[in-house]
């Protein structure tokens, strides 16, 4: 697949406490740039299913706060691994490091320039395209040996198809079975496996990876597939068998 222009434009889904001025310009200004932006109070961030479907048409996610809230971004974080950009924060360096250890793509705090945000809305989806590209290229080299593995991946639609079964997966989920079964036999290690997935770094308490394991586990068990070919190797890391 061969793509010779990006297209930088998404939907943008912009969570906040109030539709102040400040934030009115923001959002006219994405607009303008050719993003379809939509705004919603922060009290639709949940953890329920439909806090999902919400995020799902969306290409990006912007949090407005007007002081840290790391449990509504933990939500956020785990429901979705979609750029995400967050305002009103990062003032101090224990902030802003806080908030990449959440996965925060990018913290900007107030009072913050529209046009600054908006070219940085542009930087992210570049390399969020880039990555989405990067990911369909790699698979026309390696369909033969997603085959061998008894699947097949689409990377477009985010489908799993086995045998005449199709199982619709997160883009976490996606890439973290893309993953594995491209490197097939090999112990890939908790570090390049968080960086490869999550585009962050592994912490010794963390247990995102796993959690995600545990639902792709789920899902291919549904339709049949032996999940168990998915391994955890303790003290090592994850591979596919």
């Amino acid at each position: 697949m061969r793509v010779s222009k990006l297209n930088v434009s998404a939907r943008v889904l912009f969570l906040g406490c109030t539709l102040n001025v400040s934030t009115q310009r923001l959002i006219a200004l994405l607009n303008a740039q050719g993003h379809g932006v939509e705004f919603k109070l922060l009290q639709s961030i949940d953890d329920s299913t439909e806090f999902s479907r919400l995020l799902e048409p969306f290409e990006l996610i912007v949090i407005e706060f007007k002081k840290l809230n790391k449990n509504r971004l933990k939500m956020v974080r785990l429901r979705t691994d979609k750029p995400l950009i967050v305002l009103g924060v990062g003032e101090s360096h224990c902030e802003r490091i806080e908030c990449l250890q959440l996965g925060v793509d990018d913290c900007i705090a107030s009072p913050y320039n529209p046009v600054e945000v908006e070219l940085r809305v542009k930087a992210i989806l570049k390399r969020s395209l880039h990555g989405v590209v990067g990911r369909v290229d790699r698979y026309e080299t390696c369909k033969a040996l997603i085959a061998e593995a008894g699947m097949s991946l689409d990377p477009q639609t985010q489908t799993i198809n086995i045998g005449s079964e199709e199982l619709v997966v997160t883009q976490v989920e996606f890439k973290l079975l893309w993953l594995l079964v491209f490197y097939k036999g090999r112990v890939l290690s908790k570090p390049y496996t968080y960086q490869r997935v999550l585009g962050r770094e592994y912490g010794a308490f963390d247990r995102a990876i796993d959690m995600h394991l545990s639902r792709v586990r789920k899902k291919l068990s549904t339709i049949g597939f032996a999940a168990d070919r998915i391994k955890t190797v303790r003290g090592q890391g994850y591979a596919f068998c």
